[in-house]
């Protein structure tokens, strides 16, 4: 298959410290330039006086699916003329795979989309600040060579997860985190969320919002190009159909990955089938393939040393479908509004070392990162009233993990996740826990949307998980006990 150099990635640096360069120009300040794959990427840049607005990526405005790329970035800058502050929250509005490049007065700060799925990686070279999509790309211009912590981390936890806090596999570059913005000039980055007291969230109000707004940024993403839904047994993908509504169906491919190890009974199977036949969907079911020697080397070359094969793989068997050439609509990040990791423990359950065991990783330098991380949200949390345990799944799960993801999959092939909208994750995290833990937000956004999506059954096959949630003391022992065996089995098989 064919594969791109740089692929989707951006690089801002001084020109007068860094000889590199890739795709697009633009010139950003005086002193800074900021390459990017003008193929691969939207840009929308506005100016106003001494004030300026870069949104590159794909992007949509939660509130109005109308407003294309410009508009957008007129908001963002008419916000910004106001303060930062203004156009921190103007930004929660914006949904997709994006970064935002502010400049006032030849200082930049950068704000990244809710989960940071679009990576900001940065570094300082010769005093000034240097900041890529891509951390092994950005290592490799810089001269820098892999931290022998990080490769500890990395050797104590399962194939494909990430990094925790703000850790990348170089000691010099940092990761910018969900809710929080960076400043070139102080190389300081700065938490914007939770940053008050929130009173709690009426769950039919959430519902009613939440699911104008995921309408709303599905009909612009619509617009944008092709695109492709993943249909499993599951609420996540079903909440998106739901989402996209009847009058929209149509306009959309759907697709289920046939695992080697699904049968015909495999609910992943059948209930997507029975939907796409009940509502004359276009839909197939696709076959794994396993990436070629080729695509292995390119991922070693370009995005990581010793790269896992799964994703790979399965960017592989997209790109050897019909299907090739559309972005495809992805499941990931709705979890926030179902508290997956907490699953209503009380929140001093909520320690270093139990988020080390859903970090799946068993590496001394890890809890500590960790419990830094801790030590810096549990203010917020508490001044707050949002869960701990909510705010690790959306800046670790989501910030981290789905942002290594985004990464891999966009060296090849297109993803954006509808729920990537920092208004909607940040009032899902004002609902009762009780309440997003029996998946009360997506069932009533399903039925809000398109009622009939809500008859089919989810997850059926997921009997013994579902049932050892039920009991959140026994959830937490059998986490610990779950993570040991993980522990035993890697130290095995090195």
């Amino acid at each position: 298959m064919m594969t791109k150099k740089n692929r989707k990635a951006y690089l801002l640096c001084n020109k007068n410290d860094i000889d590199y360069s890739f795709h697009e120009k633009v010139n950003v300040t005086d002193e800074y330039v900021l390459y990017y794959d003008a193929q691969s990427l939207d840009i929308a840049d506005k100016t106003c006086g001494d004030k300026r607005i870069i949104v590159l990526g794909i992007f949509v405005d939660c509130r109005d699916s109308n407003l294309t790329n410009n508009d957008i970035a007129n908001g963002l800058l008419s916000a910004f003329c106001e303060s930062k502050q203004a156009l921190i929250k103007e930004g929660q509005y914006i949904a997709g795979h994006y970064v935002i490049i502010a400049v006032s007065n030849g200082e930049i700060v950068m704000l990244p989309d809710a989960c940071s799925t679009y990576a900001i990686n940065y570094a300082v070279y010769k005093k000034s600040t240097v900041v890529c999509s891509n951390a092994k790309l950005l290592a490799d211009i810089l001269g820098y060579t892999e931290d022998p912590e990080a490769i500890k981390i990395k050797k104590n936890t399962n194939i494909g997860e990430a990094l925790p806090n703000d850790r990348t596999m170089y000691k010099e570059i940092k990761s910018v985190l969900p809710n929080h913005i960076l400043n070139l000039s102080d190389v300081k980055s700065e938490r914007f969320f939770p940053n008050d007291s929130y009173k709690k969230g009426n769950l039919e109000e959430v519902c009613a919002v939440t699911a104008e707004y995921l309408r709303n940024i599905l009909k612009g993403l619509l617009k944008r190009g092709e695109w492709s839904l993943p249909l499993t047994g599951g609420i996540d993908s079903r909440t998106i159909l739901a989402a996209i509504g009847k009058e929209n169906a149509s306009k959309i491919k759907y697709y289920t990955y046939r695992h080697k190890h699904f049968t015909h009974n495999t609910s992943d199977i059948v209930i997507p089938k029975k939907i796409a036949d009940d509502y004359n969907l276009d839909y197939m079911q696709i076959p794994d393939l396993t990436a070629t020697d080729e695509l292995i080397e390119y991922y070693a070359n370009e995005i990581e040393n010793d790269p896992e094969t799964f994703t790979p793989s399965l960017c592989y068997t997209y790109s050897q479908s019909e299907l090739n050439g559309r972005y495809f609509l992805s499941g990931g990040i709705a979890p926030v509004g179902k508290s997956v990791y907490g699953n209503l423990l009380p929140e001093f359950f909520c320690t270093s070392s139990y988020l080390l065991v859903k970090a799946h990783n068993s590496s001394r330098e890890a809890y500590c990162e960790l419990k830094k991380w801790l030590k810096e949200i549990k203010p917020y949390c508490k001044k707050s009233g949002i869960s701990a345990f909510d705010m690790f799944y959306w800046e670790y799960r989501c910030g981290r993990w789905d942002q290594r993801t985004h990464l891999l999959i966009d060296a090849v092939i297109d993803m954006v996740s509808p729920y990537n909208c920092g208004e909607i994750l940040s009032l899902w995290v004002t609902v009762d826990r009780k309440h997003r833990q029996q998946k009360k937000i997506h069932k009533r956004i399903i039925e809000i949307c398109w009622k009939e999506l809500a008859e089919y059954p989810t997850n059926p096959d997921s009997g013994l998980t579902s049932a050892i949630k039920k009991h959140r003391y026994l959830y937490w022992i059998c986490s610990y006990v779950f993570w040991i065996k993980e522990t035993i089995l890697r130290k095995i098989r090195r």
